[in-house]
């Protein structure tokens, strides 16, 4: 990448005007903008440098910020914030807004807003765009946390972003978490209720949390318990077993799902945690005489209806294929023994 100068840097390395302006004709010299100069053509990382190099105060946000967050092609005109009273100029090469607060972070050098900060601009024309970039950058276990810290830090939270939040797969770690998450959360919306991705409860986390049902729901892996057959992550069986008693314990309802379960069905999954919130909403638990109502797949065993076992179970979801997969309400099962379960 080349090098960005200004023009008192290369004055003091002897190259005056005449010898600059005759490099600039020659191409071995690039002008970005007045006084500011570089060594190839400024695009992309060496326009972002060459552009702030004038600009101390200058953060990247809006398109520019998430262009630099996911690796992107940058794009002009930039997009810059500056906090009063400082500010600056617009150029063809960069449109600049004066903000009262500029929370920001260093992403491969650059200065940009938070994550947060930048999806403003998509929140009355993309929140897909808006959603998926924050499912991106608040995933995985500090997700919730970096996201708590970063809300902190806006003065006001418009309507329109708190929407786009509490329908985000927050701090999730895998695509079937997410894919649960919006779904749960669209299901819930008018329930009363929060779905917490990514929570503790004493000692352990829990890929969703409904506190106002004392409800916790943890999707499995296949892939991941498949090696207990051979007895590796032995450790984990046990740590999982602890932790589902450790949570019943507390007081929490537990359940548990397959990534298979949520890509295969899903319908099921959702319709199953939904009644389960009523029921636990309605006084439904352990000291009550309330049932939740019997629903119509619950009615015969899973080895019945669900895809995987009707299937003989003999490759993992993550190798089935799955644009031949037959429908899971459709054909005959295959024969197997009930065990009761």
């Amino acid at each position: 990448m080349g090098t960005v100068y200004r023009a008192a840097q290369l004055a003091d390395l002897g190259i005056g005007r005449r010898q600059r302006d005759a490099l600039v004709r020659e191409g071995r010299l690039h002008r970005v903008e007045h006084g500011v100069y570089c060594t190839e053509r400024a695009e992309g990382e060496l326009l972002l440098k060459a552009v702030a190099v004038t600009r101390p105060h200058l953060v990247f946000a809006g398109a520019t910020a998430r262009q630099i967050y996911d690796g992107k092609t940058i794009t002009t005109p930039l997009k810059g914030q500056v906090a009063r009273p400082n500010t600056y100029q617009d150029t063809p090469l960069l449109t600049v807004t004066q903000v009262r607060a500029l929370p920001h972070r260093t992403v491969d050098g650059h200065r940009v807003v938070t994550p947060l900060a930048a999806i403003r601009d998509l929140l009355d024309t993309d929140t897909s765009a808006a959603r998926a970039f924050l499912e991106k950058h608040y995933a995985g276990r500090e997700g919730n946390a970096t996201l708590a810290a970063d809300l902190r830090q806006f003065p006001r939270v418009p309507a329109a972003l708190h929407d786009v939040i509490a329908m985000s797969s927050i701090a999730s770690d895998s695509a079937s978490e997410r894919t649960l998450a919006r779904a749960l959360k669209r299901a819930l919306k008018d329930r009363g209720v929060t779905v917490i991705q990514n929570h503790k409860i004493g000692f352990y986390h829990w890929d969703y949390a409904i506190p106002e049902a004392r409800i916790l729901i943890d999707l499995d892996s296949f892939r991941y318990h498949a090696a207990l057959a051979s007895g590796d992550n032995e450790s984990t069986f046990i740590i999982d077993r602890w932790k589902a008693n450790d949570g019943a314990r507390r007081g929490w309802l537990v359940l548990h799902y397959t990534g298979e379960c949520v890509y295969r069905h899903a319908d099921k999954v959702i319709e199953q945690i939904v009644d389960t919130v009523v029921w636990r909403l309605n006084g439904g638990g352990p000291s009550s005489d309330i049932l939740p109502q019997r629903l119509s797949f619950e009615d015969t065993s899973v080895f019945r209806w669900h895809f995987t076992l009707r299937a003989g179970g003999t490759a993992g979801w993550w190798q089935a294929d799955r644009t031949s997969a037959p429908d899971a309400g459709s054909g005959k099962p295959q024969d197997r023994v009930e065990t009761g379960v």
